[in-house]
């Protein structure tokens, strides 16, 4: 969440257009979790920086059979570690891999070659908990604050088994109210 937040706070003009799929969809009422599902545009740029900063940057498998990928030969029983991090800037799965595009994933699916949760069957259990949280924090959130970058320097980011960021967070939260604009801080 708080790379989304991040994000968020460098693309003032997405963060509106997310703010007013939002309130159109919801107003003042309750976000429920059938609705959530009908905020494509918020769905796209949070699978976009998923992409961008994948929370399992690497996973690990081992070889349950003999293969053969390319010239390598790998044995069965092999250990491989996969960089998931690569195959999302890598140009022959993506147009443009380190430029910020969520318009990339509004027509629907994303491509098979997006993986921060994994995939097969060892894929996270949690991943369609996690994105129904993320959507539903971020409804809330962009549906009354407006997320504000108070570092312009990109946090620091420390790859352990996931991936973290080092620093504080690099954004505030903000609202107008009766027209002054009041800072909540995180």
């Amino acid at each position: 969440m708080a790379w989304l937040g991040y994000e968020l706070g460098k693309r003032t003009e997405l963060q509106e257009r997310i703010r007013a799929e939002v309130r159109g969809e919801f107003g003042n009422e309750t976000i429920t979790f059938s609705s959530l599902c009908n905020l494509p545009l918020l769905r796209a740029t949070i699978i976009e920086v998923l992409r961008h900063h994948s929370p399992a940057w690497v996973i690990d498998r081992e070889s349950i059979g003999e293969q053969q990928i390319g010239s390598v030969k790998i044995e069965s029983g092999t250990n491989l570690i996969l960089c998931i991090q690569s195959m999302h800037r890598n140009e022959r799965y993506w147009n443009e891999p380190l430029r910020f595009q969520e318009a990339r994933f509004l027509d629907g699916k994303p491509a098979s070659a997006w993986m921060p949760f994994g995939a097969g069957p060892r894929q996270c259990i949690g991943q369609h908990l996690a994105m129904m949280q993320i959507q539903a924090t971020f409804a809330y959130l962009l549906r009354d604050y407006e997320i504000r970058l108070v570092k312009r320097v990109p946090p620091r980011k420390l790859y352990s088994l996931t991936l973290h960021m080092i620093s504080s967070l690099p954004f505030d939260l903000s609202v107008e109210t009766q027209g002054l604009r009041q800072r909540t801080w995180l």
